[in-house]
């Protein structure tokens, strides 16, 4: 018998993880799978937030040395304008950007010199104008132009990314609370009427799926954002909720019978 070659040895060592991967899916509950997707995906967030920080931070730094000019060239101020480098530019009227947008802002900055863009110091040509920070900034909100949030934040007209970042957070926690405090409203109705209709159970042995109650509960708290199943059922847990165990998709949604009248008290 011929001996494996290493690319045989290779395939079928490819063919045996494939194996094990898939018998290790197939022994995974729906929920850990939920909760395996939701991490990744908060993971993957997570890495495009820390690289968008690192190059907005490098973004500052070069803004930083610009502002600290009194006065910029025509060119230059509609390179910072366009995130450009300004010392890349070959000349003022060499467009080796592509696409760049700068033959249309620079034939719209002509256009106003001596108007809405007023020159700090005239010369023969208007690449030889200069023109302070403040008017080429000012200039350019009066004409909705697009800034880089990075030179608004070094010439402290904007807050910095962690105070927006943190302003974020604060809105996501906001929401969070608004469901928690729904989610706790909701349970406890839900064992009032339940107990009303001579049902013998409460939130620790809730007779429906996970799915089955997170239709029912966005059906009547209509006033607040939706969640993932996952985060709906860890919220639940957090109020002692527990689904009582062999509760199958075929089984009916008492829920839904509960809330038929679909209001909240």
């Amino acid at each position: 018998m011929n001996k494996p070659t290493d690319l045989e040895s290779f395939i079928k060592a490819i063919q045996e993880f494939k194996q094990q991967r898939a018998e290790i899916e197939a022994k995974k509950t729906p929920e850990q799978r939920e909760r395996e997707r939701v991490q990744y995906e908060a993971f993957i967030e997570q890495r495009r937030q820390e690289k968008a920080m690192r190059q907005h931070k490098e973004k500052l730094v070069f803004y930083k040395d610009w502002i600290k000019r009194d006065t910029w060239t025509l060119q230059e101020g509609l390179d910072l304008l366009l995130d450009n480098d300004p010392t890349e530019r070959q000349s003022w009227l060499y467009f080796d950007f592509e696409d760049d947008g700068y033959p249309e802002l620079l034939e719209l900055a002509i256009s106003c010199i001596g108007v809405s863009l007023q020159p700090k110091t005239e010369g023969e040509k208007p690449e030889d104008y200069r023109f302070t920070k403040e008017q080429f900034i000012k200039w350019a909100k009066t004409k909705t132009i697009n800034i880089p949030e990075a030179l608004l934040e070094a010439l402290g007209q904007s807050q910095p990314r962690q105070t927006k970042n943190q302003a974020a957070n604060q809105k996501r926690g906001n929401r969070k609370q608004q469901r928690l405090d729904k989610l706790d409203q909701f349970l406890t109705e839900m064992e009032r009427r339940a107990k009303s209709s001579g049902e013998r159970w409460d939130r620790s042995c809730i007779p429906v799926t996970k799915q089955q109650f997170y239709d029912i509960f966005f059906q009547v708290c209509t006033d607040i954002e939706t969640c993932r199943l996952a985060t709906l059922a860890d919220d639940i847990a957090k109020f002692h909720g527990k689904f009582k165990p062999g509760t199958g998709k075929s089984t009916d949604n008492v829920l839904e019978m509960l809330f038929k009248d679909n209001s909240h008290a």
